[in-house]
């Protein structure tokens, strides 16, 4: 026969094993809660992820088009430039012709006949150097001789 006293250990271990079920349903609703909120969470980042990474690729594209851009126009400005110190030499030569048929023009026949061509002398090259700036040419642009070098003084 079954004693009372087995009869109440039964029901303390009962009531102890309803008591555990219990707690582990309070914290399984627990995890499940902060599973869901974990979830959530990554949701979110995902998506902030996914939309960093769009906008790195906007930027990356942007800044290629960006570069490209700078490396046109860079180009632009050399073309512009080597355009200006041609037309530079063209016009340092003109003047130098001109100037040279100006002073042939100005001696009479005669003498131009019977001069033989000069030695070129320091003081001369000086001369040569300090030409007048034209009219269209600002002081801050280069000089230039008929090499084409520039003239740093």
């Amino acid at each position: 026969m079954i004693t009372l006293d087995q009869v109440l250990l039964l029901q303390e271990k009962v009531e102890a094993a309803v008591e555990k079920i219990s707690t582990l349903n309070d914290t399984v609703s627990q995890l499940k809660s902060e599973n869901d909120a974990l979830r959530s969470k990554c949701a979110e980042l995902t998506k902030a992820f996914s939309e960093k990474t769009e906008l790195v690729s906007t930027m990356e594209t942007t800044q290629s088009k960006i570069e490209e851009s700078i490396l046109k126009t860079l180009t632009r400005l050399d073309s512009i430039e080597d355009a200006l110190l041609g037309s530079q030499d063209i016009t340092s030569a003109e003047l130098q012709t001109t100037q040279n048929n100006v002073t042939q023009e100005e001696k009479p026949a005669e003498v131009q006949q019977a001069e033989e061509p000069e030695q070129v002398s320091e003081p001369q090259i000086f001369q040569q150097e300090k030409t007048e700036i034209p009219e269209n040419q600002t002081s801050s642009e280069p000089q230039t001789d008929l090499n084409g070098q520039f003239d740093i003084f």
